[in-house]
């Protein structure tokens, strides 16, 4: 059995999931460059999705928090030992674009503190930021 789920990695859904079609639908044009993908449905939570190619599992993998259809979902690598109930969502990353900053802000620091009212910041675009100029 082991050697069945081999290249495959769980999506564990956080609510209700699209349908296996739409998952494909959704991931294989970005996820099955290399070759297809396939996806089965587990539970009415968790997909098994086989990646074949091992470059494209690592990113993906990496990345780690996906969306489709409208559901986002967890994903990490398929092994024997794997938990197959629903995972508990306790933080996700969230990209967020800040616009009109005033200039007493404009500092890794300021970013940072207008940034922790959604969150903990983990990167910027930008690994330095050039002086604040008004015109």
């Amino acid at each position: 059995s082991s050697q069945m789920w081999k290249n495959h990695l769980i999506a564990y859904f956080h609510g209700s999931p699209p349908s296996p079609a739409k998952i494909f639908s959704d991931l294989n044009p970005i996820w099955g460059k290399k070759g297809r993908i396939s996806v089965k449905k587990h539970s009415s939570r968790i997909c098994l999705i086989y990646v074949p190619c091992e470059e494209t599992r690592k990113w993906a993998l990496e990345v780690g928090f996906w969306h489709s259809g409208n559901c986002s979902f967890t994903l990490v690598p398929w092994t024997p030992s794997a938990k197959m109930s629903p995972m508990k969502l306790v933080h996700a990353p969230v990209w967020v674009l800040f616009k009109n900053i005033p200039p007493e802000l404009w500092s890794l620091v300021g970013f940072s503190t207008i940034a922790s009212g959604v969150g903990i910041p983990v990167h910027s675009e930008f690994p330095k930021l050039t002086p604040y100029t008004n015109g």
